[in-house]
């Protein structure tokens, strides 16, 4: 499966007013849980500069684990993410690599739209980093520049702002290696 993302940081000031766009633009706030990340494997991307192929374990609330493993690779030209899941059963491999997290997750009542979470990162004390992120998947990659456009919009209708060359947030793995 593909997975086309964009993700943002965003200001815990900002929040208020994102929570407003989101309604403006038919979301509804769906689920609210604690997860926990899990990163025992990485390694750099071998086509992607500042990137990582990795393996990841999730634990949610409920005590369920997800296993993803997450490549990066070319498709048509251009950078794609594909993404495998699956639930797993074992005993997480130890990593030192952790990360706790609140997710917010919000749906629109069109199935062609994105999903939008807003992550609430925890990297001790009270230090917190907030992140926007809308996400398709598809087993299509005739879909990829639809849905790239689609997240695009979105996300940028919701900030109010065009976001169509801005720097992405880093990715999560990235974060946990900064703050370690």
């Amino acid at each position: 499966m593909f997975e086309v993302e964009k993700k943002f940081e965003i200001n815990e000031s900002t929040l208020n007013s994102v929570n407003k766009n989101l309604i403006d633009n038919g979301y509804a706030l769906k689920k609210e849980f604690e997860l926990t990340d899990y990163y025992p494997v990485f390694k750099k991307s071998e086509i992607k500069n500042n990137s990582f192929d990795f393996e990841r374990y999730r634990k949610n609330d409920k005590g369920e684990t997800i296993k993803t493993i997450k490549k990066w690779i070319l498709v048509d030209g251009t950078f794609q993410r594909f993404e495998e899941e699956e639930k797993f059963f074992g005993e997480i491999p130890s990593s030192k690599n952790i990360l706790h997290k609140t997710r917010f997750v919000y749906k629109n009542d069109d199935p062609g739209m994105p999903e939008i979470t807003i992550d609430k990162l925890n990297f001790g004390g009270d230090k917190f980093r907030y992140f926007i992120e809308a996400e398709i998947c598809t087993d299509k990659k005739d879909d990829l520049p639809s849905a790239e456009q689609k997240v695009i919009k979105i996300l940028s209708d919701i900030l109010m702002k065009d976001l169509t060359d801005q720097q992405q947030a880093p990715s999560m793995l990235h974060l946990i290696l900064e703050n370690s």
